[in-house]
């Protein structure tokens, strides 16, 4: 029976309860990896690509809220923005984050190494082997253009809660989109796991999911995505050592 891989990989949803099972020593040596010792991180970071979402989450049919997130991506780190003044550096190179207070010029770092090891146990607990008649998978023949690219809708369906998500696929790209996701897997500690499904061919462009009622719950869409020339220097920023390290 053909059988395929789908990685439920949502760190943060998961943490708690992940904590919540482990042992107050593994929680312990976790904190401790984070505080202790200084953080190091590279005096400026350049970026060759960069993607900006929008995500809208709808209630009821109405839009509740719209998030607007762009993070520019190299192969050592990635920079992401979700407002003027918060910005977040995962350094994969040297196994930190930075935290940007834009408005005050102050940056914090952390140690990301335990953290890295947590994520890598919540895929390892949460890796699925789904059979076909529980997940299913159509390539459709609708097509449709959002923004400049020409994009083929895909469908997953779930027999079981009834729920659908809908991908709309391009291959209208200048650039390995394929080896980009690899890429950043590597960084993460994820070894050559895709980061999306690996299954599809191409950049995701916009994602739709709904309810088992067939309600529409979030739509998240890409409005830009691209190589750039993207440089941020640290120097810019007072430095600390967010546990005092």
């Amino acid at each position: 029976m053909k059988k395929f891989n789908l990685i439920l990989f949502i760190f943060l949803a998961t943490f708690g309860q992940l904590s919540a099972q482990d042992d107050d020593d593994g929680i312990s040596a976790m904190m401790q990896s984070m505080m202790g010792g200084n953080v190091e991180i590279e005096d400026s970071y350049a970026f060759d690509y960069m993607v900006t979402t929008i995500m809208k989450e709808y209630k009821k049919g109405k839009v509740k809220s719209s998030q607007q997130m762009s993070t520019f991506l190299s192969d050592e780190a990635t920079y992401t923005t979700m407002s003027e003044d918060s910005h977040m550096v995962h350094d994969f190179k040297n196994e930190s984050a930075i935290m940007i207070d834009v408005k005050k010029n102050t940056a914090m770092t952390m140690s990301t190494k335990m953290m890295k090891k947590m994520m890598n146990k919540v895929i390892d607990k949460y890796e699925v082997e789904i059979e076909d008649e529980t997940v299913t998978h159509e390539v459709t023949d609708e097509t449709r253009k959002i923004g400049d690219y020409n994009c083929i809708k895909h469908i997953f369906s779930n027999t079981e809660s009834n729920e659908k998500m809908h991908l709309w696929i391009t291959k209208d790209l200048d650039f390995d989109f394929q080896q980009l996701k690899e890429d950043l897997a590597e960084g993460m500690g994820f070894g050559n796991l895709a980061i999306t499904f690996p299954m599809l061919e191409g950049a995701v462009i916009e994602t739709e999911m709904f309810d088992k009622k067939g309600q529409k719950k979030y739509v998240t869409t890409v409005v830009e995505l691209g190589k750039t020339n993207k440089t941020l220097s640290m120097s810019d920023y007072k430095v600390t050592n967010m546990f005092g390290g």
